[in-house]
């Protein structure tokens, strides 16, 4: 899976509120205009919640924060999202951040993860 995919299906998570990896991949298979956001055309499958996995467990967690804040910075260097307070750019910041934590931190292993699951 190309990084900017993964980077993206991370972002649905956050700004939806999904906080299961398997529950991101399932929104995005689910959703066209998730679909069109990632670059992944009816008929090619969405890549699944292993794939996130793989791609969390390859990268350190300074990573993966590294980038999402540069995405966050762009999106709000860009105006892409409206927002009616300036106070709520920062808090959505740090709660991105949080979140993304939560997607990143689980180490376990492959065996606990599976009963988790």
């Amino acid at each position: 899976m190309p990084p900017g995919v993964s980077f993206r299906m991370l972002l649905v998570g956050d700004f939806e509120g999904i906080d299961s990896q398997r529950g991101i991949a399932w929104r995005c298979e689910d959703s066209l205009s998730l679909r069109r956001f990632l670059g992944i055309p009816l008929g090619k499958e969405t890549p699944d919640h292993s794939s996130l996995t793989r791609i969390r467990d390859r990268l350190p967690l300074e990573i993966h924060e590294q980038v999402f804040q540069e995405v966050l910075s762009i999106i709000d260097d860009h105006s892409l999202l409206k927002l009616k307070a300036v106070g709520v750019a920062e808090a959505a910041q740090r709660e991105s951040r949080g979140q993304l934590r939560s997607h990143l931190r689980d180490r376990r292993s492959p065996t606990d993860l599976a009963a988790r699951n």
